[in-house]
């Protein structure tokens, strides 16, 4: 990879001294001494979303070793990914179906040791699904899935370290236990199961894995290898000093694991979404099930802790997924619509104290930093408690107005630095189609900033705005790959709805199934992408207030 030649660096710029002062005295003290004070450049990517020659359908975790070398050549510092946790036949990976699972879909057969000829050449069959510009989720998986189970009975060999692993982490056999029964039945939903199997004790769970002890083991194996790969990765990425942002879901599907497995510590009798508003006047009803916080209290959160554990082998830092919840849910009845439920707790008071109690007691589990999704209509006292915990909350640059007769942006450079800034979300429309779709807001946005509005996006404006991200004072910078892409004629889909990776509560073929149009190899060898991006870096001119 030829890239120009280093300009000198602005960083790394120390944070202001009463910032680190404050971080030091909070619960999340630890985490910031791992990751540090200063200021962090980075991108998102859905791992699901990349290719390269030697990827199998879909990105996979080897595939990260070339972006973090090149991440590293541009003076960025983090890479996001969207969850890689199992989501079965669901391709949305917040639906998964274990909160600890990585998705076997992402294994790198390549990777694999003692590969025969055979096994290299079948490989080569999955090159047709690269060429497609949507990713065939079901068809890769399918695929994956039996030349890992034919590699696992002719080719594996449990020794171990294999042994060690399944000691190590205890949810690996009910997951297992769970993932072998979901296919005995076809993939019907667990309450349809025989009784036995819908509720079964220790006793039982004991004698399923006996009789299904084969097929169980083939499923902990996949769980082996990407944790192995994934860990490597997490190794590479130490060495050239990137960290690794992961992302944890806050909810978990009704058809996981953890619900069969951890049946108290959920009220399955509700539901969680968003109450009524200008946008939803029933509300949003998600159809996750309700956390039941008391018995979780009473178990040590165990469910957390265990996905934690497990989280940390692998990231520096992590995104926590709709933090609101963790003050309180907006739940619903089940089967009802949204309009019918209700804040729980009710208070706010209570929630704030319950809050901080939950988030407390996350920090204690492991040492990576959580990043809050804070988005939306949060109260300011439960920013104001976050900042008090030492949690970063979100900044969406083109959502950060006032709305009163007129619009008015926020001025950037007043976020706090405790704060992760960004243009967009992968539940959002990416840049170019926001500005076509939200046109007063971009005369706003253009107005506030005293620039020349125009009404297609252009590159300069573009660069302006991504720019304008990493010059803010949060802590954090980090905007999804496709908007950098997006500055570089044809390395973005002409169409503009044809790079949006999710809209939320759609179900279509087009969610989840986005794919970046220049391979990484392309992406990582284009000398003026680099420069640019390597550019967004140095506008710092003063740490962080």
């Amino acid at each position: 990879m030829t890239l120009p030649p280093k300009k000198p660096m602005s960083r790394p710029q120390p944070c202001n001294p009463e910032l680190k002062e404050k971080l030091m005295q909070t619960p999340a003290k630890k985490a910031w001494e791992k990751v540090g004070f200063c200021k962090h450049h980075g991108f998102n990517i859905p791992l699901a979303s990349v290719w390269s020659k030697e990827s199998c359908g879909i990105g996979e975790f080897f595939d990260l070793i070339p972006l973090i070398d090149w991440c590293q050549s541009i003076d960025f510092q983090v890479i996001q990914l969207l969850p890689l946790n199992d989501s079965g036949l669901d391709n949305s990976p917040y639906n998964c179906v274990s909160s600890c699972a990585l998705n076997p879909v992402y294994i790198s057969l390549r990777k694999l040791p003692n590969l025969t000829e055979d096994q290299q050449i079948e490989l080569n069959g999955f090159k047709r699904y690269v060429a497609l510009q949507r990713v065939a989720y079901h068809s890769v998986l399918n695929l994956k899935l039996e030349f890992l189970r034919k590699y696992f009975d002719e080719t594996f060999k449990i020794d171990a370290p294999f042994e060690s692993f399944i000691d190590e982490f205890d949810w690996l056999k009910p997951y297992g236990i769970f993932k072998v029964l979901k296919d005995k039945y076809a993939h019907q939903e667990w309450k349809h199961w025989r009784q036995e199997d819908q509720e079964p004790t220790p006793e039982h769970l004991d004698t399923l894995f006996e009789t299904h002890k084969s097929d169980v083991l083939f499923y902990i194996f996949c769980q082996y290898i990407a944790f192995t790969q994934l860990k490597e990765v997490r190794c590479y990425a130490e060495s050239k000093e990137i960290l690794l942002k992961g992302d944890i879901p806050i909810l978990i599907s009704r058809e996981s694991v953890d619900v069969w497995h951890f049946r108290s510590e959920f009220i399955e009798s509700y539901e969680v979404g968003a109450h009524p508003d200008v946008y939803n006047r029933d509300g949003q009803n998600w159809q996750f099930p309700a956390y039941n916080w008391k018995e979780m209290k009473k178990n040590g959160f165990r469910i957390w802790r265990q996905r934690l554990t497990f989280a940390q082998e692998f990231y520096h830092l992590y995104r926590l997924d709709h933090v609101l919840g963790f003050y309180r849910f907006w739940v619903i009845p089940k089967g009802k619509l949204a309009k019918n439920g209700l804040y729980s707790p009710k208070s706010l008071s209570t929630a704030l104290k319950q809050g901080e109690e939950i988030l407390t007691s996350l920090l204690e589990m492991s040492e990576m930093l959580p990043i809050a999704e804070d988005l939306g209509e949060v109260p300011v006292e439960v920013r104001e408690n976050l900042g008090k915990i030492g949690v970063c909350g979100t900044r969406v640059l083109l959502w950060e107005y006032h709305k009163f007769i007129w619009v008015r942006y926020s001025k950037s450079e007043d976020f706090t630095p405790l704060s992760v800034c960004t243009v967009s979300t992968h539940d959002s429309e990416p840049l170019r189609l926001w500005w076509k779709t939200f046109t007063r807001l971009g005369k706003a946005y253009c107005h506030n900033r005293k620039l020349k509005y125009c009404r297609k996006l252009t590159n300069p404006l573009l660069l302006k705005l991504l720019k304008e991200s990493h010059s803010a004072p949060s802590l954090f910078s980090i905007n999804l790959l496709g908007e950098y892409l997006d500055l570089i004629p044809g390395y973005t889909w002409d169409s503009p709805i044809d790079n949006r990776i999710n809209v939320p509560g759609l179900e279509d073929f087009s969610n989840w199934s986005f794919r970046f149009r220049p391979s990484i190899e392309e992406i990582t060898s284009h000398q003026k992408l680099a420069e640019i991006m390597r550019e967004l870096t140095l506008l710092e001119e003063d740490p962080p207030r």
